[in-house]
């Protein structure tokens, strides 16, 4: 992991304010414990990590609501469908994740409530992200981009114990990439030794060297313009 510098100006107001969670959902919730005539049938959602599996019990309404991929699979003729269980190869802490803001639309981050840094919480928050992307869950994606950086700010470290994960499982001009390359851009400085940056993946060191080699930005000093982070979310959201 890295420590981040405290340069840069301070982040709007109102931006580190933590989402709500989703009034309809709540509302759902609310019907269930009321036994009122809300959704009943449910679909199974299979932690897969090794040889460990974790089965977690979900309302199949709200799978389908929040993933096009899982309502083509549970309403599919295929193994998924019959059997409405659903494997994924993540383990039991980032489906956990998943299903708690299929139900609220919230990620309660311990990171940014005792502002120490978590390399488990760090990892989950990664994985669910490529996760996400598998399942066509933009919003997802987009409320995770938030709390990565926010968690980033709140304990002043990068999470460099994320970078091998994260550039082998996702694309080239992933905004996940995009995010931690213009993170490391920011902030990096004179304690981040050779050691460290020989951890760092070959293809995430070139994709840095690129976005620090513009001469115009470093002599303009708008560093903020070309790293936006936290003061332009549309450079790291994905189209809902």
């Amino acid at each position: 992991m890295a420590k981040s510098s405290s340069t840069g100006a301070k982040q709007q107001a109102g931006t580190d304010q933590e989402q709500a969670p989703n009034a309809a959902a709540v509302d759902i919730l609310i019907d269930l414990l009321r036994g009122s005539d809300a959704p009943k049938d449910l679909v199974t959602i299979v932690s897969k990590n090794g040889s460990k599996e974790s089965k977690f019990s979900i309302h199949k309404e709200f799978a389908c609501r929040a993933s096009p991929v899982l309502k083509a699979a549970f309403e599919s003729s295929f193994v998924e469908g019959q059997t409405q269980t659903y494997k994924l190869d993540v383990s039991e802490d980032v489906i956990r994740a998943l299903v708690r803001w299929i139900y609220t639309q919230d990620f309660k981050s311990v990171q940014i409530t005792t502002g120490k840094f978590d390399q488990a919480e760090a990892m989950t928050l990664v994985q669910l992200w490529v996760l996400a992307d598998k399942l066509l869950m933009p919003k997802l994606q987009n409320m995770l981009i938030r709390e990565i950086d926010k968690a980033r700010k709140t304990t002043k470290i990068i999470p460099t114990c994320c970078f091998q994960y994260v550039w082998e499982n996702t694309a080239e001009e992933s905004p996940l990439r995009i995010l931690f390359i213009h993170e490391c851009a920011m902030h990096i400085d004179s304690g981040w030794n050779k050691k460290l940056l020989s951890t760092f993946p070959h293809e995430m060191l070139q994709e840095l060297i690129i976005a620090m080699s513009n001469s115009k930005i470093w002599k303009s000093y708008d560093l903020q313009n070309h790293f936006p982070l936290s003061y332009k979310w549309s450079r790291y959201e994905v189209q809902e």
